[in-house]
């Protein structure tokens, strides 16, 4: 009876495995800009009039934030599958300066400057299956559409050893959508585990779409995607 009782739960699985094709995706975007000119210049100037004109290079490092949308996957011969989604995704990027001496002033500025990108992204991805068993390794890769919803900077600067006054904070936020291209064309690859009918997965995204429309400067998106789908 156990045993009869166990393969009967087992064909079960493998058959709500075989028929789940919806998903529900969701997980962690870590987020960064690339490029020659991917580099932010910030003036302090900009922060106290009273400050000489100056700049500070600064590299840009990753953005955290969510991923979260549907998956649909439509099998095909010999574990291959077309896999289409549409995800809301924060890109983006942030920049941090470190207390840094301002020349001839005595006083020392730090701040950070926080991109904000959220898109909603429409990949398509061929994937590739595995047949094993209750875990199932995959390989994936395609072309994804980007469109921009929302753009915003969030700045905040710091004077340490102001005369008089110590120590001088503030912070400014901005929108940039109206300066940005509204698409971002990408490519995503990846691999991940099935798991019955939950799948693991981790994705590079690489964009090829320059950021702002009305520049030169080569500023692309690029991230990496963990996440996880329950398909159904």
């Amino acid at each position: 009876m156990k045993k009869t009782l166990t393969i009967s739960i087992l064909l079960l699985l493998f058959v709500s495995t075989a028929l789940a094709q919806t998903g529900i995706r969701a997980g962690l975007s870590i987020a960064n800009f690339r490029g020659d000119d991917s580099k932010a210049t910030v003036n302090p100037h900009d922060y106290d009039n009273n400050l000489p004109p100056g700049q500070i290079n600064v590299e840009p490092i990753a953005r955290k934030g969510f991923v979260a949308g549907l998956s649909y996957k439509a099998d095909l011969l010999f574990g291959l599958s077309i896999q289409p989604e549409v995800l809301y995704i924060q890109k983006g990027a942030v920049y941090e300066i470190p207390s840094t001496p301002i020349p001839s002033t005595g006083m020392k500025f730090s701040g950070k400057m926080e991109v904000k990108l959220d898109y909603i992204e429409i990949p398509v991805l061929v994937k590739f299956s595995l047949p094993i068993p209750l875990l199932s390794p995959y390989v994936e890769g395609g072309l994804s559409y980007g469109i921009l919803v929302s753009a915003k900077t969030k700045e905040e600067g710091t004077l340490e050893g102001v005369p008089g006054v110590g120590t001088q904070s503030g912070s400014t936020e901005a929108d940039i959508k109206d300066q940005l291209t509204k698409g971002d064309l990408s490519l995503q690859l990846g691999v991940g585990l099935s798991i019955l009918i939950v799948e693991v997965d981790v994705r590079y995204v690489l964009g090829f779409t320059k950021l702002y429309k009305d520049s030169e400067a080569k500023i692309y998106n690029q991230n990496i995607m963990l996440t996880a789908c329950l398909r159904f």
